[in-house]
Formats: C-alpha cells, sequence, structure tokens
C-alpha cells in the first residue's frame, strides 16, 4: 500500500530517492506515466497490468475519448526499477509535464501515487480540504 505525503527532492540525473515503506511494493518495477491533472503517476508494475486490462475490457477502442485516455497512459510511459539505493528515474519528458524542477511532493494513493510541482499540489491540496465535508457528503449519496 503506497500511503503517505513526502516532499522529495530530484538530483541532476532526474532521480528521486522513493520513501523506504515503498520500495516493497515497487520491488517488481515502476511504470510511470502522465497523470491527468499534469502530475506524473506511478504504478506498481502489476497494478499498471490490472489498470489496463480493465481498460482494454471496459472501454470502446473505437470511441476517440477512450483512444485519448490511451494515447495519454501510454505514450510517455517508462517501465523503471529502483536502484540500489532506492532511486527511481524520472524521464525528463515526464518531469517537463509535470512542471518539475528541484523539488516536488510524492502522494501514495493506496495502488499508485502522484508526484506533484510542489506549488501545484499545495493549490489542490488547499482545496481538497476546502471542499472536505461537501466531499464526503456527495460521495456517500447524503
Amino acid at each position: 500500500m503506497l500511503i503517505g505525503s513526502f516532499g522529495l527532492e530530484i538530483d541532476g540525473q532526474g532521480r528521486v530517492k522513493i520513501p523506504q515503506a515503498w520500495w516493497k511494493e515497487l520491488a517488481g518495477g515502476a511504470v510511470i506515466t502522465r497523470g491527468i491533472e499534469r502530475c506524473i503517476w506511478i504504478y506498481p508494475y502489476g497494478e499498471f497490468l490490472e489498470l489496463v486490462e480493465k481498460m482494454a475490457n471496459n472501454l470502446a477502442f473505437t470511441a476517440r475519448d477512450a483512444r485519448n485516455l490511451f494515447r495519454l497512459l501510454y505514450a510517455q510511459a517508462r517501465l523503471e526499477g529502483l536502484d540500489e539505493k532506492g532511486r527511481l528515474s524520472i524521464p525528463n519528458s515526464l518531469r517537463e509535464y509535470a512542471g518539475l524542477g528541484e523539488k516536488g511532493v510524492m502522494v501514495g494513493l493506496d495502488r499508485r501515487a502522484e508526484f506533484w510541482e510542489e506549488r501545484k499540489w499545495r493549490e489542490l491540496e488547499g482545496e481538497i480540504l476546502s471542499q472536505a465535508a461537501d466531499l464526503g457528503e456527495r460521495l456517500s449519496g447524503g
């Protein structure tokens, strides 16, 4: 399970040190790809395989939106592994997409993680916190 949020530095070679609590989850490799909200999504390899299987079974490839979602996820996707120091290499194209410089925030969301440019994450987190009660009520059907 990938949980928690961590302020992380990106080194000169585009690597980020993954929280040690996540190493086991990512030991089989990680798929790094574009997220929908201009962040980077990081999936344990097995979880990514499950996601693409669900997408393939539930989305008609003849639908333009489905094709575009596949393009978003696959076009820049990379399979990476942690090095011996627990670092993950983030390709430059993905760092540029997310607007990442030397620092970012990695957020665990159970089966995947998101890697955000720090300012964008703080803004989004503020929006989420300001709407927490309403969000909970809407999602619970109340």
